[in-house]
């Protein structure tokens, strides 16, 4: 079975060369796809998601979901 790799919000940070924290104000502005709650205090965005995100050209969250 091929498990899907799945990022921290820190990882995702690093790839955008951002904070964090910049992330998580992205999450609630609506300007980068939602994560995926695992749990308390566990989230997560999936690698493949964020790559495609990322080669669409960083859409705004709700424009991104209705291109897909």
């Amino acid at each position: 079975m091929i498990s899907e790799k799945l990022l921290s919000a820190s990882s995702v940070a690093k790839l955008l060369d951002t904070s964090e924290r910049s992330i998580w104000r992205w999450v609630s502005a609506g300007r980068i796809i939602k994560p995926i709650r695992l749990g308390a205090g566990t989230t997560r965005w999936r690698q493949s998601e964020i790559m495609k995100w990322i080669d669409a050209g960083c859409p705004a969250a709700d424009e991104y979901e209705r291109t897909r």
